[in-house]
């Protein structure tokens, strides 16, 4: 069974690279393809230290100097869980306020839906 993080992944991938070369000129193409993996991938080991980091800290000596007790590592991993839910619920408030027709007296598509952005067939 695939993980649902990892599903959103493969959902929000297309849709976000048609974004950055929407408006990309033709010389800057290459950059603005890679720059949507480039973020993705800093995000994820930035992510992975700061999770790791607040697990370990929950530890006697940061797990390095003492063995861990199930406890202390259930705490760690329980606030690690509970950050990154508080990160997820801010990062979807950030994405819904950006989404287009979202500030007062804007509309995106027809009717004030969001429209994706596409890539014109002459790139």
């Amino acid at each position: 069974m695939e993980s649902p993080s990892r599903i959103g992944v493969g959902l929000v991938t297309t849709p976000v690279t048609a974004a950055a070369l929407a408006d990309a000129a033709d010389h800057e193409v290459g950059i603005a393809a890679g720059l949507p993996t480039t973020s993705r991938m800093v995000g994820l080991t930035l992510e992975i230290a700061l999770m790791s980091a607040i697990v370990a800290a929950r530890g006697p000596g940061g797990f390095a100097t003492a063995p861990a007790s199930p406890g202390a590592l259930a705490d760690g991993l329980a606030l690690e869980y509970r950050v990154n839910a508080g990160m997820a619920l801010a990062t979807a408030g950030l994405a819904a306020a950006a989404l287009p027709g979202s500030k007062p007296g804007e509309t995106g598509g027809p009717g004030g839906r969001a429209v994706l952005a596409t890539v014109p067939p002459d790139r």
